[in-house]
């Protein structure tokens, strides 16, 4: 990640079955549209999938 190797065990979930969430926005002057109702669902999805989700910003900093 960022350049550098990462330790992934071969048993984790998303390494064997490429788990994820997607979610598209609308970014309007350099801002996502509607943010935080975005980062809500984002959190749920994550959730729903048992995947620890992003903090909030952390993820605008990879949007941005």
């Amino acid at each position: 990640m960022n350049g550098t190797f990462q330790k992934i065990s071969p048993f984790d979930r998303a390494f064997q079955y490429g788990d994820g969430i997607f979610r598209t926005f609308v970014v309007d002057n350099k801002k996502v549209v509607h943010w935080k109702h975005h980062y809500k669902k984002i959190v749920e999805d994550c959730l729903a999938m048992r995947i620890n989700p992003p903090k909030e910003k952390d993820l605008l900093s990879d949007i941005h």
